[in-house]
């Protein structure tokens, strides 16, 4: 979210929270948490493409206003409740 409001390109994990977010908004690289190979590539493939970069930061720019915080707060409070409970049923839909 943070990332997305300011405008900066992310390389991010599938464990993390934001990972949905990146994806939808198209402004950086979702990697396997627990494959280097595939951290490595995406850092890479960023180094090798500086305009990518650039197309990611336009595009968070864009998405910045779909982001409200009541929805980011939600969703949030959604994700602890999920990530703490001992029966792990379906994720949180992400509300972006």
């Amino acid at each position: 979210n943070q990332a997305i409001v300011a405008g900066i390109a992310t390389i991010t994990t599938d464990e993390a929270i934001s990972d949905e977010l990146i994806t939808n908004s198209n402004s950086g690289i979702v990697v396997n948490a627990f494959d280097k190979k595939s951290l490595l590539r995406a850092i890479e493939y960023t180094v090798q493409n500086p305009s990518k970069i650039i197309e990611w930061k336009n595009n968070a720019k864009q998405y910045a206003h779909k982001i409200s915080n009541e929805a980011v707060v939600s969703y949030f409070e959604d994700i602890i409740e999920y990530s703490s409970s001992n029966e792990k049923g379906n994720r949180p839909i992400c509300p972006w």
